[in-house]
């Protein structure tokens, strides 16, 4: 038959992505299964027969990527498949500053997970985008902000917590108005209790007809620092009244050394 085109026998490839040359992954193909460490592996297509062919490729170890279809061959000699492999990776968030066995709580793409351990870990494919936020507790608050990260390896993540520090005290006038870094605090009978991060705030007391009480504090994780405070009255000139009652007593202590003076001078 010299004039006759060649009969070249059908195949279907499948072409993978993703994996480190030289790993074994396995595929199949109507009925026939087949492994290799090479980016390929060909099937033929028996007889050539005109028909639907079931095809899958196989889960491998370290990474995320298994699939299966159909193939409708109609004639071509030729025809193929792309199979995706991604690696997959841990992401470990870390907790410290809580006691031990403490819970605690973190937001990984916005499902809230409650962690009664040290320490959380993921398995996630590369590539992935995850959005994190831990939460404060009812005793301790975290230093770690949210963030956000796109995997691309193993990853570890540190979630630090402060223990609270607390601001407590009394005041006089039991009315006064309290503000402690610039927010009003509550005061019931002349008492109040604050609880803060630790930092360094300014207190700033006020009431009419006294002298505002300003004051910075410095407050360490932990610490309860107790303030007495009692504001002065002011006159009208604005000088408190203690001033005044000095100044007065001075006066009077002045004019009486002079009359003393004046009476020896006369004798």
């Amino acid at each position: 038959y010299p004039l006759a085109k060649p009969w070249l026998r059908p195949q279907f490839t499948i072409h993978e992505t993703g994996l480190a040359k030289g790993t074994v992954w396995t595929a199949k193909f109507n009925g026939q299964i087949k492994s290799s460490d090479n980016s390929t592996i060909s099937f033929n297509i028996v007889n050539g027969t005109f028909q639907s062919y079931s095809f899958s490729y196989a889960m491998v170890s370290g990474y995320v990527g298994e699939g299966s279809g159909t193939y409708d061959y109609s004639g071509a000699n030729t025809s193929s498949y792309n199979a995706v492999y991604k690696p997959i990776y841990s992401v470990n968030f870390t907790e410290s500053g809580l006691p031990p066995g403490a819970s605690w709580q973190i937001s990984i793409n916005g499902t809230v997970n409650n962690v009664s351990q040290s320490y959380l870990d993921l398995v996630v494919a590369s590539g992935t985008s995850i959005s994190y936020e831990a939460y404060n507790s009812t005793y301790y608050y975290t230093t770690t902000s949210p963030g956000d990260i796109t995997v691309s390896g193993n990853t570890t993540i540190s979630v630090d917590f402060s223990h609270y520090a607390y601001l407590v005290g009394s005041v006089l006038p039991s009315g006064s108005n309290i503000t402690v870094g610039g927010a009003r605090v509550s005061v019931a009978g002349g008492s109040f209790n604050v609880t803060l991060p630790a930092g360094t705030y300014e207190v700033v007391v006020s009431d009419n007809g006294y002298i505002t009480y300003y004051n910075n504090v410095t407050l360490t994780p932990g610490e309860n620092l107790n303030l007495s405070i009692s504001l002065n009255r002011t006159s009208a000139g604005g000088l408190p009244i203690s001033t005044i009652e000095y100044i007065g007593i001075g006066a009077v202590v002045v004019v009486v050394i002079g009359v003393i003076l004046y009476l020896r001078v006369r004798k």
